[in-house]
């Protein structure tokens, strides 16, 4: 169950043909019990919790952060990316990071977490590169007809 009646929640303005829709929960529980569903929320969309319009929406929640932490998420986003990391997350505003299915959770506090996580997994990345670029030199010059040893 999205909202109950004890619950209050309003569209914003927007320009998308969905409105995203702003709940705020009078009992903790409840909003701790959705975060815990959000995964299983995933392949539904709007039209098969009858939340208004029909449609082919599907359902995202996200915690409402501080400016500071929406911030650093968008930042832990941008590292996520980069290293191909699968899943980012927050839980009571503390952001959280996981490369796969089988790695631990990552917390992310600051931008000196970030950095060091950076810092961490950039010589894996660049030692990738040295092989990569190694093989394909190596690859290269026997396709040309030169010897390399």
């Amino acid at each position: 169950m999205i909202a109950r009646p004890s619950e209050l929640w309003h569209r914003i303005k927007s320009d998308s043909a969905v409105p995203p829709i702003i709940v705020k929960f009078i009992c903790r529980r409840v909003r701790d019990d959705l975060y815990k569903a959000r995964s299983k929320l995933n392949n539904l969309t709007i039209n098969d919790i009858g939340v208004g319009r029909q449609g082919e929406n599907k359902i995202f929640i996200q915690e409402s952060l501080t400016p500071s932490r929406r911030e650093l998420f968008h930042k832990s986003n941008e590292l996520k990316k980069k290293f191909k990391f699968r899943y980012i997350w927050s839980v009571y505003g503390n952001i959280f990071l996981r490369k796969d299915d089988a790695s631990p959770a990552v917390k992310i506090c600051s931008l000196k977490d970030l950095a060091k996580l950076e810092a961490k997994l950039k010589p894996s990345l660049s030692n990738g590169m040295e092989e990569y670029l190694a093989v394909a030199l190596t690859s290269s010059a026997d396709s040309n007809g030169t010897s390399t040893g």
